[in-house]
């Protein structure tokens, strides 16, 4: 999956705050620093992977794994749509 959809779906899990809905993913492999006071779709300041130490890379392919109901666009996961899993 490429660091742009992995992008857009951590923008996806902090769009709806402060809501309390069940969007917010929980990750691994990853640090996120994200602003709330940043308008939802741009709220994603950084994302830094653990095993390199190097920041999310848009144009970059990745391998990651992800509950059922996301990868079929369940709670705004549209992203995921049509994405090989």
């Amino acid at each position: 999956m490429s660091g742009l959809t992995i992008l857009q779906a951590l923008e996806n899990s902090v769009s709806a705050y402060p809501k309390k809905e069940g969007r917010f993913c929980a990750i691994s492999g990853a640090n996120m620093i994200w602003d709330a006071s940043k308008q939802p779709g741009s709220r994603v300041v950084s994302v830094t992977m653990w095993k390199d130490n190097a920041q999310l890379d848009v144009n970059k392919e990745y391998i990651i794994t992800c509950k059922d109901w996301i990868a079929v666009g369940k709670d705004g996961f549209i992203c995921f749509n049509e994405k090989t899993m």
